[in-house]
This record gives C-alpha cells, sequence and structure tokens, in this order.
C-alpha cells in the first residue's frame, strides 16, 4: 500500500551503505593508480638501482639504508649514496630525524 516495512527500510538502508563502500572502494582504485602513475613517472629516467631504492620508499617511507639494502641487494652504504644523490636531485627529501623521520617522494 506504499509503506515500507521495517524489514524493506532496513534492506534499502544496507543497500545504500553497500554503495557508498563499493564507491570509496573504486575511489581508493582510482588514487593508487594516479600515485603509481607518478612513481612510474619519476623513476623512468634513473637507473635501474635508484629506480628500485624509489619504489621501495613509496612502498615504505620509514624504510632505512639497511631495509633498503637488504630489498634492492646491495651495501648499505652503497643505498647512502644513492639516497644522497636522490636528495640532491629533488626527488626525495627526508623528514625529520635518521631516528623516526621518514623518507617524502617529492612529485613534481
Amino acid at each position: 500500500m506504499g509503506h515500507e516495512t521495517g524489514h524493506e527500510s532496513r534492506e534499502k538502508s544496507r543497500e545504500k551503505s553497500r554503495e557508498k563502500s563499493r564507491e570509496k572502494s573504486r575511489e581508493k582504485s582510482r588514487e593508487k593508480s594516479r600515485e603509481n602513475t607518478i612513481v612510474e613517472n619519476i623513476v623512468e629516467n634513473l637507473s635501474t638501482m635508484r629506480a628500485k631504492i624509489v619504489r621501495y620508499i613509496w612502498n615504505n617511507p620509514n624504510a632505512t639504508a639497511d631495509s633498503i639494502a637488504k630489498e634492492v641487494g646491495i651495501a648499505p652504504r652503497n643505498v647512502q649514496v644513492h639516497l644522497k644523490n636522490l636528495q640532491e636531485q629533488g626527488i626525495i627529501r627526508r623528514i625529520g630525524p635518521d631516528k623516526g623521520g621518514h623518507w617524502e617522494i617529492i612529485a613534481e
């Protein structure tokens, strides 16, 4: 007779909630895709090793030279040289102290 039952009303509410959740998920997916494009544009002109380091930092902003070294397979001292060069190129920057800080990719 045109009136919703309590069950129908709850079901409509649940469907609205599910649709909001799906839209949030789609937006997160679009944002991740944009971020990946940004990173790929940044690393396209870097050496393979520096590209690996930048990608690792992108996914692990709290990375240390030791953790990067283990990931990319070079000595921590060599990682430090690459990090210094990437900073000089304006590709990454360190935010905060060596202990407790994090890396930031500079997307221009």
